[in-house]
């Protein structure tokens, strides 16, 4: 089983989404925005990538590629 990734116990840090309302959001952003770039690049499982981009409270990237998994097979 593969270890961890280095930055998983940033993102176990970052605490529970806030509440969020619509204008108080950037996309794109989430807790960390300089750890998007790594959990892309890490050629994860699709399913592992959203998760991770969820402990990151990047909603957009989450949701970008939970759509994107929609009509794929292996998704």
């Amino acid at each position: 089983m593969p270890a961890a990734p280095p930055f998983y116990s940033t993102l176990r840090q970052s605490g529970p989404i806030a509440c969020i309302t619509p204008g108080t959001i950037q996309a794109n952003k989430g807790y960390s925005p300089d750890l998007a770039s790594k959990i892309t690049d890490g050629l994860y499982h699709p399913a592992i990538e959203v998760g991770l981009h969820l402990l990151n409270g990047d909603l957009y990237s989450a949701h970008f590629l939970a759509r994107k998994m929609q009509n794929d097979q292996y998704g």
